[in-house]
């Protein structure tokens, strides 16, 4: 990880959350970009995806819960690896191309610990000591109300989502 922390992203992190590790997209490898690399930031709670663009004065950035991932993939090149990851609820793939080979398969790891639920996540305030379990769709509705008034999902993202559970609930 790099000594100093994209104020952005540091910003948009929950209390107790933590960064991981963190893996660029290379400057001079092919698909690289020299002027502004994405990068993704794996969290004990979730991945963030950031994509500049001019010149990092506007970013796309994308908020992943590891619950919601469904696939990892990696395309692996000559002179680097290419990080595919496919969300429940994102159309389309997060891509980080122009990765280096070894930091490619340690990003590939730590997403499939996340998925499994192997990182320590922060005591919530409102927990009320019960197990593990998972989130009941009251709880998950509780979750995505949170993040919309926090701003960090749009009206119609959320929409979606609250869809998705009230289906699960019938079904």
């Amino acid at each position: 990880m790099s000594a100093e922390l994209d104020p952005e992203i540091k910003g948009m992190l929950l209390e107790g959350e933590e960064i991981l590790m963190t893996a660029e997209q290379g400057r001079l490898r092919p698909g690289g970009s020299i002027t502004t690399p994405n990068t993704i930031y794996i969290t004990n709670v979730r991945l963030l995806f950031k994509d500049p663009r001019l010149f990092g004065l506007r970013a796309n950035i994308v908020d992943v819960n590891y619950v919601d991932i469904s696939n990892v993939r990696l395309k692996r090149g000559i002179l680097s690896t290419e990080i595919f990851l496919k969300s429940r609820f994102l159309s389309d793939e997060v891509r980080l191309p122009a990765v280096d080979k070894e930091v490619a398969q340690q990003v590939s790891g730590m997403i499939h610990k996340g998925m499994r639920g192997e990182f320590a996540r922060p005591a919530d305030s409102r927990d009320t000591g019960k197990s593990n379990s998972p989130d009941t769709p009251v709880q998950k509705l509780g979750r995505i109300a949170e993040l919309k008034e926090r701003g960090l999902i749009t009206d119609d993202e959320f929409s979606k989502l609250k869809a998705e559970i009230l289906k699960e609930l019938q079904g």
